[in-house]
């Protein structure tokens, strides 16, 4: 390497590096700098930054940050617009370096006006004004305010506005100043000038034709600055005017020159000439005219001015224009009675004139007719006009008049002013000797001078009053009108009905409709419900309600969060009687503690197994009956699932009835031995102690697909289990456990069915009897029936139909009757250790059986236990049974199934066929009826054997189509069953003693649900030779009714359902001689009653209405009415309820000895009268009436409530009434004169002496009229018809309890 090029490379680099080193260590840093840190501006300007940067190349470098923003914007680089008032610090920082800034202060002030424009009229009259407008500028000046003034005020004036007013002739500056900015202002000069304000004309008035002048002006005042003006003609044709004030004369006649200033003024002036032409002077007036007129005639008078070719234009005038007037033509028009003079004078020569006279008189236009009307509502104190009618319209010959001054004075034109109240009559008469008059009456009324308000002052939300109001004087015939002072608490319909909204206090204001400025306030405090929670409902709909609404569930009404409620655990805890349980899904586990407690479900009294139902309310979850509650009923429900029904200790009296069980859970698999087992009914009571639970009843339930067992029972007393049907069951349909079991233990009319045989037991008696001395158990199992039970090759042999395992060894007897036995695989093992003689016993007598069983018709001792007759006696008999195959084919010898009836003390006397069986069937049941209708058989041949109710029959001898073919069989008294069907044919009732029962037999609708309906729809009639005829249970429709056509004997209509019927009287006395006696009507019922009567008894005598219940139409009349005839003997009308009728509840026209009791009814709705017992038509006759207990609701107000006549009660005659402990709840009648209400009158006595106007004896009642409890009487509360009267019930809660029935 050469050294001399090494050491110059390393000086070049040397020298790079020290170049380098000095080029970084002198370099500076970046500065920022403004001219200014302080700027002001005003709102508006834009501004600009100039920031000085050194050390620092390029574009942008500065950014910009406000202390606060909206007082400035940042509009682009560097520049700024000022948007308000205010200071603001504005940070400058180089991009780069954010070490390095500036600060600068801006003060933004409002902007001031930089200019004044000013604009309007420069020129204006003396007393006139003109506009001065002012504009600020910039436009975004703040102040705009601006003030005005005039350097000459006495030329012209200005207001705070601009307005400019010119005062005299010169000129003046007005000046405009800012008021924010005084610097600037501006000025305007106005000139003030005067406009022309009068014209004079003068010159001649009159010219001749041909002629011509100038008329002369003046010009006012004389500074006017424009005093041009123009002339016109108002008739070119009579004469002209040039322009310079030249009249020329045409033709003769009048013409008016206008002069007109031409300056914007409007000053003007007129000159009338009268051209003439050269014709003569007139010299005589000549007038042709009527002298004679009648009031509002005309006529145009006849003018001639002599001589000829003299000027006719003339005037007129009238001496009195009231009595004539004449118009510029000589038109006279008469205007009233007069003589008045008419001068005529010639417009040319007024020298010239004529006077006429003439007579005016009145025209009297003959009337022809007249007609008067006044039909509106008039009150004293006020005026109105009549309606009246004269014809011709243009007669006036008539005046008007009133009756009476004193009530009515009455003016010329037909306006009345009505004085005081009363009947006063208005007529109009004629004056023109026509002698025609016309006359209307009118009632005048008082306006109400006082409002009387009675109701109640505290209500519970959600409820409602009707207030009772009274509007005095009571000949006032206004009406209520009402209004609140707070919707928002109570409303009020037109008819005074108040609705409780929400809690609080307001008023109801009552005016009158007379326009009475009276009112009256009456003020209701409203609360929260007062809650009776006897009855509570569970509805899931409640959840969404408003709480203390009303809830109208099975027609009672509720209260949502106080008997209303989402769910079972809420209603349980309220109700103290009953719990409705609508449709839907609960899975609550509840427990009942309450006695006394019926819970119903959506379907209660619907029998499952017979009947349609509604919507369930299905339970999932668990009901325990808690120990020591009794009295429970659980009615019309579902059960499903894990659900289930279970008792503690002690629990009386339980009804589980009209439930639907279905599709149940496992209950696992079946145990022979003492267990407590999984059942949907468990009514296994947990102690042995004595306190076992009494009284069970399981009536009318549905089990159907049931996987564990369907109703437990253990340690109980006293069982009943009737009308169930257990259909597909698992494991026992019933099972009975404990050991510890007393009383009667009744199974009856159940149905125990499987598709296929299956399960273990139908009824499986684990243990029976007890351990108690002399507490004997008595089992009867009675018109049941058995089918398909049993399970092929089970381990136990307790695999029966009936099945007892264990025998408690003090006492019991089991009776098996009446059943139906088909197809099981066992039929009995009735085991008895330890029994004997004395303390068991066992009959199975008069059962069918069907089907030879696979195991033993019947079993005791139990195989390979080591039972043997000495352990378990055979005491069972098993005599006088039926015995057929599957094919229906009877067994009669029994020998080659001896091995089938195990362990009884006898199996003989059975029946040979089944004729003989249902013949001794029938028998021993007491079967009352010997005939059966049934419709479905309509065309079945004679003979045909067909069944029913169990039993076979045979047509055309005991069994029929039609009730009139059964009928016409017969020749003595016989019972008939009618079937469901529709039964059309007419029936008449000649032999004694004809019974028909329809399917409903004995059940009173109003208490429990029927089965389907055997209907007639036609006329049954009963002749006097159908004594004792009973119709029993049927629904009547159309033309159904019970027709009395003779004098029959003991005719019973009991226990039916009316249904769109159409007759006059479900029952009806037909015949002038037709005199039933002791006729009955009880238990029948009508949700909707249609007919005009429901017992139409026109005479009878001895009459029982009892138990009935019917709900009417409107159009309905009575209950019970013998219009047209009598009643007498024996009359009870007790326990009805009858609601909504036209007229009354007992309506008798006339009456011979009667004793009648009317206890217990139930009426509402009832129009005229309730109680109407009218004319005594027998000699000597006694009438006895006793009215209590009933509660008369809404009825009777009409007429009276009670109505008792004497009307025909003579000497020798007596009557004797007792009223006492009835209810009259709004049912009085007002009596107009005293204000209050009566309740009981005689409207037959005749005078204050008559012996029998006082009849009634009237003990303690309770009284409520407008929702208010009367709490004092006097005698003309019963119209004084009282002998002695009672204070009445303070409240209803003071009065004796009424038990129906007793």
């Amino acid at each position: 390497m050469n050294k001399r090029f090494s050491i110059t490379k390393l000086m070049l680099v040397l020298t790079f590096l020290f170049t380098l080193l000095v080029t970084v260590g002198c370099k500076q840093n970046p500065a920022l700098s403004f001219e200014k840190d302080t700027i002001e501006t005003e709102v508006g300007e834009i501004f600009k930054l100039a920031p000085q940067v050194t050390n620092l190349s390029g574009e942008d470098l500065v950014e910009y940050t406000f202390d606060q923003e909206g007082i400035v914007s940042l509009e682009k680089t560097n520049t700024f617009r000022a948007l308000k008032e205010g200071t603001v610090k504005i940070t400058a920082t180089l991009k780069d370096h954010k070490d390095i800034f500036f600060t600068i202060t801006v003060k933004v002030s409002e902007r001031k006006a930089d200019e004044i424009d000013l604009s309007g009229l420069t020129r204006v009259a003396v007393g006139k004004t003109t506009q001065l407008n002012a504009q600020i500028l910039p436009s975004s000046t703040a102040n705009k305010e601006v003030k005005w003034s005039s350097e000459k005020e006495e030329i012209a004036t200005v207001d705070e506005n601009g307005l400019v007013t010119g005062v005299k002739v010169g000129e003046t500056t007005i000046k405009c100043e800012s008021v924010g900015n005084p610097s600037v202002n501006k000025t305007i000069i106005i000139t003030v000038f005067a406009e022309v304000t009068e014209i004079k004309v003068t010159g001649e008035k009159e010219m001749k034709v041909g002629e011509e002048q100038t008329l002369t002006t003046e010009v006012l005042p004389e500074n006017a600055e424009n005093k041009a003006i123009s002339f016109a003609s108002s008739d070119a044709e009579i004469a002209t005017v040039s322009k310079a004030g030249v009249v020329k004369a045409l033709k003769a006649g009048t013409v008016t020159i206008t002069v007109k200033a031409k300056d914007a003024g409007e000053a003007s002036t007129t000159f009338e000439i009268k051209v003439s032409d050269n014709a003569p002077k007139p010299e005589r007036i000549e007038v042709k005219y009527e002298k004679d007129m009648t009031v509002g005639d005309s006529q145009k008078l006849g003018i001639t001015v002599t001589p000829e070719g003299a000027s006719q234009e003339v005037t007129f005038e009238s001496s009195d224009a009231e009595i004539a007037t004449i118009d510029e033509k000589g038109e006279i028009t008469a205007i009233a009675e007069g003589t008045v003079r008419i001068t005529v004078k010639s417009k040319e020569l007024d020298t010239v004139l004529t006077t006429i006279e003439i007579t005016i008189t009145e025209y009297v236009e003959k009337i022809e007719s007249l007609f008067i009307s006044a039909d509106g509502t008039y009150y004293a104190g006020s005026s109105y006009d009549v309606d009246y009618i004269v014809e011709p319209e243009t007669a006036t010959a008539f005046i008007f008049k009133t009756s009476d001054e004193k009530i009515a004075t009455i003016d010329e034109f037909g306006r009345f002013k009505c004085l005081t109240s009363g009947k006063v009559k208005l007529s109009i008469e004629s004056t023109d000797g026509t002698n025609l008059k016309e006359e209307v009456e009118i009632q005048i009324i008082d306006r109400v001078n006082e409002i009387k308000v009675t109701g109640k002052n505290r209500m519970e939300v959600k409820t409602e009053q009707a207030l009772y109001v009274e509007l005095l004087p009571r000949t006032s015939q206004a009406y209520p009108l009402y209004e609140s002072s707070d919707e928002n608490i109570l409303t009020v319909t037109s008819q005074g009905r108040v609705t409780a909204v929400n809690i609080g206090t307001a008023k109801i204001i009552v005016k009158s409709s007379d326009g009475s400025e009276v009112t009256k306030e009456f003020e209701i405090e409203v609360t929260e419900p007062l809650v009776d929670a006897k009855y509570a409902l569970v509805d899931p709909k409640v959840a969404s309600m408003e709480k203390a609404s009303k809830y109208e569930y099975a027609g009672i009404e509720f209260i949502v969060g106080y008997t209303a409620f989402s769910t079972l655990e809420e209603a349980f805890k309220v109700a103290t009687e009953r719990v409705y349980i609508a449709s839907g899904t609960y899975e609550e586990t509840i427990t009942i503690s309450k006695s006394g407690l019926t819970i119903y479900g959506p379907n209660a009294g619907i029998n499952p197994n017979k009947q349609s139902r509604g919507e369930e309310a299905v339970i999932k979850g668990q009901i325990t009956i808690a120990a020591g509650t009794s009295n429970v009923v659980i009615n019309g429900l579902a059960f499903t699932e894990g659900s289930k029904v279970r008792v503690e200790q002690s629990t009386d009296n339980i009804e589980l009835s009209y439930n639907n069980i279905y599709d149940t859970n496992d209950g696992g698999a079946w145990v022979e031995g003492r267990t407590q087992v999984e059942a949907v009914f468990d009514l296994w009571s947990p102690l042995n102690d004595g306190t076992e639970s009494s009284n069970l009843k399981v009536i009318n339930n549905r089990f159907n697909n049931i996987k564990k067992t369907g109703v437990l029972f253990a340690r109980n007393n006293n069982v009943t289990v009737t009308g169930n049907e257990f259909i597909n069951f698992t494991n026992d349909a019933i099972r009975a456990e404990g050991g510890y079991n007393y009383g009667t233990w009744l199974f009856d009319g159940n149905t125990f069915k499987n598709d296929q045989l299956q399960a273990m037991n139908g009824i499986y008696f684990q243990s029976v009897s007890g351990i108690l001395e002399g507490a004997y158990q008595q089992i009867v199992i009675t018109n049941n029936k058995f089918e398909n039970i049993g399970t092929e090759g089970a381990e136990s042999s307790y695999n029966c139909a009936i099945s007892i395992r264990t025998y408690q060894e003090k006492g019991l007897g089991i009776n098996i009757l009446y059943n139906t036995f088909k197809n099981c695989v066992n039929y009995m093992n009735l085991r008895n250790n330890g029994a004997n003689a004395e303390t068991f016993e066992a009959h199975i007598n008069y059962n069918k059986f069907v089907g030879v069983p696979s195991g033993v018709y019947h079993r005791n001792c139990r195989p390979g236990s080591g039972d043997s007759e000495a352990s378990n006696p055979f005491l069972a008999n098993m005599d006088n049974n039926y015995f057929e195959d599957l094919e229906g084919n009877p067994i009669v010898d029994l020998t080659p199934y001896k091995d089938k009836f195990v362990d009884l003390a006898s199996y003989k006397d059975n029946y040979a066929t089944k004729a003989e069986y249902e013949a001794k069937l029938k028998e021993v049941l007491n079967i009352a009826f010997s005939i059966v209708v049934n419709s479905e058989w309509a065309g079945l041949e004679k003979d045909a054997v067909v069944e029913a109710l169990g039993f076979h029959w045979i047509i055309g001898t005991n069994a029929f189509a039609t009730i009139s073919d059964a009928i016409g069989t017969l020749d003595s008294a016989t019972t008939i069953k009618v079937l469901p069907g529709t039964y059309e044919d007419e029936l008449n009732i000649t032999i004694n003693g004809i019974i028909l029962l329809g399917n409903n037999e004995g059940v009173n609708a109003r208490d429990y649900q029927r089965d389907t309906e055997s209907v007639i729809n036609a006329a049954i009639k009963v002749a006097a030779e159908g004594s004792g005829f009973t119709l029993d249970g049927f629904e009547l429709q159309g033309s159904g009714q019970v027709l009395l056509t003779g004098s029959c004997e003991n005719v019973t209509v009991q226990y039916n359902v009316a249904n769109g019927t159409k007759g006059d009287g479900l029952i009806r006395v037909e015949g002038t001689d037709s005199v039933p006696v002791n006729t009955k009507f009880i238990g029948n019922y009508s949700a909707k009653y249609t007919a005009a009567r429901v017992i139409h008894m026109v005479r009878g005598l001895g009459l029982e209405a009892i138990d009935n219940y019917f709900n009417a139409a409107p159009s309905t009349y009575d209950f019970l009415n013998s219009s047209g005839g009598y009643i007498g003997g024996k009359v009870i009308i007790k326990d009805n309820t009858f609601i909504s009728s036209v007229q009354s509840f007992l309506y008798v026209n006339q009456i011979k000895s009667i004793d009648a009791l009317i206890e217990g009814n139930i009426v509402e709705n009832v129009g005229q009268t309730i109680v109407d017992f009218r004319t005594m038509t027998e000699e000597n006759g006694t009438a006895k009436f006793v009215i209590q207990n009933n509660t008369f609701k809404n009825s009777g107000c009409e007429w009276c409530p009670i109505r008792i006549r004497t009307a025909g009660y003579t000497d020798g005659c007596s009557i004797e009434i007792t009223v006492n402990d009835n209810k009259f709840i709004e049912s009085g009648t007002k009596d107009d004169a005293t204000g209050g209400y009566y309740f009981i009158e005689n409207p037959s006595f005749s005078s204050q002496k008559d012996p029998f106007k006082t009849i009634y004896e009237v003990g303690k009642n309770y009284y409520e009229m407008n929702g208010k409890t009367i709490t004092e009487l006097t005698n003309d509360n019963f119209s004084g018809a009282a002998k002695s009267f009672e204070a009445p019930y303070a409240s209803i809660d003071e009065m004796p309890e009424y038990k129906k029935g007793e």
